[in-house]
């Protein structure tokens, strides 16, 4: 018997100590190296305090999921009910130094036909053994600063479910040329995260700048998320429905004129999340894997990266002679994410002058079901979203 209880209580040691490893794991991958909740030495009261995070620090997501859910997740549950909860005060930085073979294989995941060895990468910008940086590669670089900053102990909301990608905005004020052998070099500031309420909970904000080596800023990405569960309106009735978007009723209309042919089809293929992710970094599980996506989002099946989405209507949009920065002039891309994209899937892309001067409309849609009315003409539309020029600032 006392053998038995031995047994059992060598079984509880073990698993005690493969937790406390694993926690320790945990806090180790996601540290940053310096303490974030220290206040800002030598600034103005309130200002942010200014974390320098290394070039290699990019722990899988799942870490930092794993350290909310341990260290502050439970203290979220009794802080929901504030009207707008205080996020963490903190201004992520982070130098880049671009590995240009690293580089090549993300670029030609959307522009295959363009390489370093030479030709004329996008057909008019860049030169011989130099490619422009891709106009979502500055945003991706940072983004880890983004989800640290959520993960961080002093975020009062939950990190299961994350934060729903629902909009993202670009500005590219100049072109960044990739060099075949140096490289590229350049800098990202993740500005402190903010929260709005709205009708289905809270926005969250998040603002990256980009600077070149000499330190003028060449691009600015904002990235909207949506916390579901949070904030909701208390005037609002349970059963209501937002009404239609304006801008996906008129590609509906379009479409039921037949005038939204596509300009191109592409095939999403299952393996599409887990290529992507292994050349940006961003391995959220909703995104590899079929069974993650069920469990943790209720999704019938792995999604596609928003990101993915937006990269490919921005090559798309380039190839066709825009998203093109002038010496006077830079550009802008602004789309919303409407649903998601399941794999394996097809989607179709196309876009369309609008009344503003050399601002187009574009949109990613699904296959569209019988026509029997206008407001079920479109299965899914994916994205929707703007482009055109911007003032550089």
């Amino acid at each position: 018997m006392f053998g038995d209880c031995d047994c059992v209580l060598w079984g509880v040691g073990i698993v005690a100590a493969a937790v406390l490893a694993l926690v320790v794991y945990v806090f180790q991958a996601t540290s940053l190296p310096v303490d974030p909740s220290a206040a800002p030495k030598g600034g103005a009261a309130g200002s942010p305090t200014v974390v320098k995070v290394p070039a290699d620090y990019n722990p899988h997501p799942m870490l930092f999921m794993l350290r909310g859910v341990l260290c502050c997740r439970i203290r979220g549950n009794f802080r929901r009910s504030e009207p707008v909860p205080k996020m963490p005060n903190l201004e992520m930085s982070r130098d880049i130094v671009l590995d240009p073979k690293q580089y090549e294989r993300f670029h030609q995941h959307f522009e295959p036909s363009d390489s370093l060895k030479g030709g004329e990468a996008h057909g008019k910008s860049g030169k011989p053994g130099s490619l422009p940086l891709f106009i979502t590669y500055p945003n991706v670089a940072g983004e880890v600063m983004g989800i640290a900053s959520l993960a961080h102990p002093t975020n009062p909301l939950p990190t299961i479910p994350f934060p729903v990608h629902i909009g993202q905005r670009v500005e590219m004020y100049r072109d960044l040329p990739v060099d075949a052998t140096a490289g590229c070099k350049f800098s990202v500031v993740a500005r402190p995260p903010t929260l709005t309420p709205c009708d289905n909970g809270l926005e969250l904000r998040i603002v990256f700048d980009a600077s070149g080596p000499d330190g003028v800023l060449f691009s600015r990405s904002t990235l909207l998320a949506l916390y579901k569960f949070a904030g909701k309106r208390k005037d609002k009735a349970a059963d209501a429905k937002p009404a239609t978007p304006p801008d996906v009723e008129a590609l509906r209309r379009r479409d039921a004129e037949k005038a939204s042919e596509p300009k191109e089809r592409w095939d999403v293929p299952s393996g599409t999340g887990s290529t992507y992710a292994a050349l940006s970094g961003d391995f959220n599980p909703i995104h590899v894997s079929p069974i993650a996506a069920k469990v943790l989002a209720g999704f019938k099946g792995a999604i596609i990266h928003g990101k993915w989405t937006l990269g490919k209507a921005c090559a798309a949009l380039r190839r066709d002679g825009h998203l093109r920065p002038t010496k006077d002039k830079g550009v802008f891309v602004d789309c919303s994410f409407r649903s998601p994209l399941v794999m394996p899937g097809k989607a179709a892309f196309g876009w369309w002058e609008t009344a503003k001067d050399g601002e187009v409309e574009f949109a990613v849609w699904g296959k569209p079901r019988k026509r029997r009315a206008i407001a079920e003409v479109m299965d899914d539309v994916y994205c929707h979203g703007t482009a055109g020029f911007c003032p550089i600032p």
